[in-house]
């Protein structure tokens, strides 16, 4: 999500490995301008880590990775929803998820 505007990226793949991580990457790259950093915050799984997209991002240095802690699922606030509706995400604005969010969403940006 672009904190300034609100305009969220997003796409649906078929399965979560590191190939469907690494065309989401793309995806990002190509609809963000080039001079803009891009800091990315994720949770640790496996797929977000693997040598491929470790050797995609020394490529591409404007990509900025923030892994939550392990232990920090509660912060998640629409992966539930995304796992009720796979196919089709429901996004809600920060201001409707609480004040937690809100502060969770702007931490270093």
């Amino acid at each position: 999500m672009n904190v300034a505007d609100g305009n969220i990226i997003g796409t649906f793949m078929p399965t979560h490995n590191h190939q469907d991580w690494i065309r989401f990457l793309k995806l990002i790259h190509q609809q963000t301008p080039q001079d803009k950093e891009v800091h990315l915050v994720l949770d640790n799984y496996l797929a977000h880590k693997t040598p491929e997209v470790l050797q995609w991002l020394t490529r591409h240095r404007r990509f900025h990775l923030h892994f939550t802690p392990t232990s920090s699922s509660w912060c998640n606030h629409d992966g539930d929803q995304t796992k009720k509706s796979h196919r089709h995400p429901v996004y809600q604005p920060a201001e409707d998820q609480g004040e937690p969010a809100v502060r969770y969403h702007s931490v270093g940006f």
